[in-house]
């Protein structure tokens, strides 16, 4: 054990975060029909708009990579002179590095963005963040507003932008527990197997040999290891010489001819999807990566899909590449692999409070929002109780049956609504004898 001493500077950053949910007006419903979308988007399309006319440099972000292509789009469509760019995981490095420049040069208005440029480069002088939907987590709104105004005396000043009702209730929950500094705790998962088979190998592969009692105090000495007891350690060790991933003699462990195979192949605790890279066959640029199920069911030669925010129509696919051209016709969003970010208990418990408070008519003035979101809120909930159903919240749990699908209303978060979901499929499998099919959101 080391002395240390915590010390604790109140390093305290201003920020500036409000909610809002805009208005659908007979302009909204126009554009939306011109450029088909539901009206709402067209509402939140044109107050983005607005926001980023009214600020140096914008950053734009939203929850998914689909949903950066889908907004993108939009944009590139209904204002096509607009300096706004996309940025995520699945565009090529080249896209990414000339989105990056360019944003830092000032030559885009905006940059839409995932979580890719949460962390990282430097955003020169971005003044303004807007979230798009719900930031699900109060940890995400922080790291991502704290792009703006980043210099130590700036204040950091952002917006999100719901888009219905209980996307309203969610973000106004999350913003005022950003404002009173309640985080979500942070949890490091001890001893996670995989990454020490991993970790073993690699250090195998640095050393070529080691004594096993050092590899063990070596490993012990980081923090999710430090309560690793022998007995797993032994396990995992026995393991890796089984399959022949290292050799064990006497009390020295080292590397075989395949233990670097094995890293390489293993090194990323994100899952394999095989993946084919999009050309543009006139440049023969990379624009990005295509998940092998998109490509599967929509990558025909002749088809349209969008990527970097812009129509292309595929003219061939070959065995890891689809060449494409740019068109003028909108065409399929991409989808890929990957899961949207998780409601934590405690924010979907104050959403059913808040409900409850609204529909017991109770004084709410504690969320950061402008008198017109919250009224829509308000009528949300006023329209549930008028029809005659009784509203969901954190002390009420409802189940809807129609037919053969049943919905259980339960503010738990995305965890516990899906652990909860997977135990009444199974119970309900085992005793009818039948397939259950189950999907859950954080409500």
């Amino acid at each position: 054990a080391r002395l240390v001493t915590i010390v604790d500077v109140d390093a305290t950053k201003n920020v500036e975060l409000a909610v809002e949910l805009p208005t659908v007006t007979k302009k909204h419903q126009r554009l939306a029909a011109k450029f088909s979308m539901d009206p709402t988007s067209a509402s939140a399309l044109i107050k983005c708009k607005e926001l980023v006319d009214n600020h140096v440099s914008t950053l734009l972000f939203i929850n998914t990579r689909d949903g950066a292509e889908i907004l993108a789009s939009r944009f590139h469509q209904h204002y096509p002179d607009f300096l706004i760019g996309v940025h995520h995981g699945s565009l090529s490095k080249d896209a990414r590095i000339e989105a990056e420049d360019q944003f830092k040069e000032s030559k885009l208005h905006a940059l839409i963005c995932t979580s890719s440029l949460e962390l990282g480069i430097d955003v020169g002088q971005t003044d303004f963040v807007i979230q798009y939907n719900s930031p699900r987590e109060v940890t995400r709104i922080v790291q991502r507003v704290g792009r703006s105004g980043h210099t130590s005396s700036a204040i950091s000043k952002g917006l999100i932008l719901a888009t219905n009702p209980e996307d309203l209730a969610e973000s106004l929950v999350i913003a005022r527990k950003t404002l009173n500094g309640e985080l979500e705790p942070l949890k490091v998962r001890k001893n996670p197997l995989s990454v020490l088979s991993n970790q073993v190998i690699s250090i195998a592969l640095e050393y070529r040999s080691i004594e096993r009692t050092h590899l063990f105090s070596v490993i012990r000495r980081a923090y999710p290891f430090h309560t690793l007891t022998l007995q797993d350690f032994n396990r995992i060790i026995e393991q890796l010489r089984n399959q022949r991933s290292i050799w064990v003699e006497n009390e020295t462990i080292g590397k075989r001819r395949r233990s670097r195979t094995y890293f390489l192949d293993n090194i990323s605790m994100i899952p394999d999807e095989k993946t084919y890279v999009a050309i543009d066959i006139s440049s023969r640029k990379r624009i990005g990566k295509l998940d092998e199920s998109f490509v599967l069911n929509y990558g025909f030669e002749g088809a349209r899909f969008i990527l970097h925010g812009r129509p292309w129509i595929i003219i061939k696919r070959e065995e890891e590449e689809i060449l494409v051209s740019q068109s003028k016709e909108i065409g399929e969003v991409p989808s890929w692999t990957g899961e949207d970010i998780p409601v934590p208990y405690s924010v979907a418990q104050e959403v059913g409070r808040l409900r409850r408070r609204i529909a017991e008519n109770q004084h709410v003035i504690e969320y950061p929002c402008d008198y017109h979101s919250f009224k829509q809120l308000q009528n949300h909930i006023l329209q549930q109780q008028r029809k005659g159903f009784i509203v969901p919240d954190d002390q009420t749990i409802t189940i809807d049956v129609e037919d053969q699908t049943m919905i259980i209303n339960l503010c738990g978060g995305t965890k516990v609504n899906e652990t909860i979901g997977r135990i009444i499929s199974a119970f309900l499998s085992q005793s009818i004898g039948e397939s259950i099919g189950i999907t859950n959101d954080p409500y």
